[in-house]
């Protein structure tokens, strides 16, 4: 009888540790699937902060600049910018770059939006 009892207790703690161990692997897994999401929604932010720049620039006189800061690493080419996997549209023409993330000084230059980092 007592080893009966010994059994029942065993099999119980098991299945509540399977169960602490498949709720664990759920949490990570979800975890793992916000830090994608976060990271694609900070590229768009960053994306599209490169964007409003540019076009502001263009679309103003020759003499605007912008100084301002990045947040991550971004590869410009003549309309558009590409963070990691996010790419956006800008409607303006710009000198192809790639940026790192820091200080950056946009400026129109005879019609063409020049950015570098500062």
């Amino acid at each position: 009888m007592k080893a009966q009892v010994t059994v029942e207790v065993i099999m119980a703690v098991m299945l509540v540790l399977l169960l602490f161990i498949a709720i664990l692997f759920f949490v990570l897994q979800k975890n793992t699937e916000l830090s994608f999401v976060k990271e694609d929604y900070e590229n768009q932010i960053v994306c599209e902060k490169i964007s409003s720049i540019v076009s502001y620039i263009y679309f103003n006189s020759e003499t605007t600049s912008i100084d301002f800061v990045l947040e991550k690493d971004v590869n410009v080419l003549s309309n558009s910018a590409n963070i990691g996997e996010y790419y956006c549209r800008f409607n303006a023409v710009a000198q192809p770059v790639d940026l790192t993330k820091g200080n950056v000084r946009a400026e129109n230059v005879n019609g063409v939006v020049v950015i570098a980092n500062t």
